[in-house]
């Protein structure tokens, strides 16, 4: 029996910043996404199938809290794990806390993906 591959969305506004994420989630056998801008990020999240979406709070200066918008977008559409990635006392991150989606100050590793509790509870 063949174990389905995790499959995750990762937006970033810094493209530098995504591929170095992507690469490190590939290398972790996680078949990863990225988007760089708040439009591209919502509609994949609408068309794609992901048990997690990793988001930056701040997705650059014409959306400093778009990050929100994708994360209860992906509530929305049933995405088990959600995390905002974003200073812990930052504008927008008791926001994300509310919504019910993990706030964490980096990335998690890896690893950590599927150890990371599903959101789904809190909708």
């Amino acid at each position: 029996m063949q174990r389905r591959r995790l499959t995750a969305l990762v937006v970033d506004p810094d493209g530098a910043r995504l591929d170095a994420r992507l690469s490190g989630l590939a290398r972790a056998g996680i078949d990863a996404a990225g988007q760089t801008a708040l439009d591209a990020a919502l509609d994949a999240v609408a068309r794609g199938a992901f048990a997690v979406v990793e988001t930056r709070l701040d997705l650059g200066p014409r959306a400093p809290c778009g990050g929100l918008e994708v994360a209860a977008e992906a509530l929305r559409r049933g995405v088990g794990r959600v995390v905002v990635v974003t200073r812990v006392g930052a504008p927008g991150a008791r926001i994300a806390r509310r919504l019910g989606v993990h706030v964490l100050p980096r990335p998690p590793h890896p690893a950590r993906l599927l150890g990371t509790p599903s959101t789904r509870a809190h909708i």
